[in-house]
């Protein structure tokens, strides 16, 4: 009987030993790999007035045959930042045209090159 007892208390001490440590031990993985990133793109059209902040131009004139800007093509440069003030510093830089191509609803085409700056994101 008493041998028993002393195998039971021991099976219960060791059961007691491998909980607290499975509950203690940290995890050896390494964090998890960022599933999403949050990037904001200043695109400030020139209208004649703000050239200092001025990202985008227009390369053509939109015409007269709609009232949403059919025909205007733009060219921009623009700053993206982790942030969406636009005097954050930029991590990457966007640069490409977009044009407006339906006269009766907003419809446009977009050509970008985004260009990444690793060491300041």
């Amino acid at each position: 009987m008493r041998e028993l007892v002393g195998k039971s208390c021991f099976i219960l001490f060791f059961i007691f030993i491998c909980q607290s440590v499975l509950a203690s031990k940290k995890s050896l993985r390494h964090q998890e790999p960022c599933k999403r990133l949050e990037l904001y793109l200043h695109d400030i059209l020139f209208d004649g007035s703000d050239l200092a902040n001025a990202t985008s131009a227009q390369a053509t004139n939109k015409t007269a045959l709609g009232d949403f800007k059919f025909g205007m093509l733009a060219v921009f440069d623009d700053p993206i930042t982790l942030d969406n003030h636009l005097l954050s510093p930029p991590v990457a830089r966007a640069q490409g045209f977009y044009f407006y191509d339906k006269k009766n609803d907003y419809n446009a085409w977009l050509s970008l090159h985004i260009g990444l700056q690793f060491d300041t994101i």
